[in-house]
């Protein structure tokens, strides 16, 4: 079997187990934002990636108890990085053991799977509204604008009291464009120029006048 018939079975099966906690009907919203620490960046630059759920309920219905996310990116321009900053929102007591999972990374897919064993009073009292469920950095390798979003079809969200999946009402994507752009002359060196450009005039006028 070749790695990546591999990789797509053990997606199917993660997600799979995220299915199990939340029935296949659909029960409440939210939505996901992917927000960059940096819009530009040279070549060799890293840029994370937070990956943000908000509109669920303060203190109420619904909370999240696990999700299983396909991160898309453009591989040509960026490579993986991490996958790091995963909340505790998901489970404040940290009983989150999906987390230690190593995301599954294949050509401009990142895998991401977590986990709560928290009950659903508990989650929907605790998590906030809005919060970074994790992050990802990548490596910029070429130049270019590239895009940041997730496959809606395949990635999981489960409501906290398994009464069916949160429906993604929108997700707000990303871009990030790479550029190694024009080394910037420092203002010593400008005005070390400029010097130079008028005592040049200075001496070809003088050199004038002697002659």
């Amino acid at each position: 079997m070749s790695i990546s018939k591999s990789m797509s079975k053990l997606r199917l099966t993660i997600l799979s187990f995220v299915l199990l906690i939340g029935f296949s009907t659909t029960a409440n919203a939210a939505i996901i934002t992917l927000t960059p620490s940096s819009s530009i960046l040279n070549v060799g630059d890293n840029v994370t990636i937070d990956f943000v759920i908000s509109d669920l309920a303060s203190g109420g219905a619904p909370s999240l108890s696990a999700y299983f996310v396909d991160a898309l990116f453009n591989n040509a321009l960026f490579n993986f990085v991490s996958v790091f900053n995963y909340s505790t929102d998901l489970g404040f007591s940290l009983n989150s053991p999906a987390e230690f999972i190593p995301p599954l990374v294949s050509p401009g897919i990142v895998s991401v799977l977590d986990s709560t064993f928290e009950t659903p009073t508990f989650l929907d009292i605790n998590q906030p509204a809005s919060f970074t469920m994790f992050s990802i950095t990548f490596q910029a390798i070429n130049m270019g604008t590239g895009g940041f979003t997730i496959d809606t079809l395949s990635s999981s969200f489960s409501n906290s009291d398994n009464t069916g999946l949160i429906d993604i009402t929108a997700l707000n994507t990303t871009s990030v464009s790479v550029t190694n752009g024009p080394t910037p002359v420092s203002e010593p060196a400008t005005g070390a120029l400029l010097l130079t450009l008028v005592a040049g005039l200075f001496a070809t006028n003088r050199r004038r006048r002697v002659s």
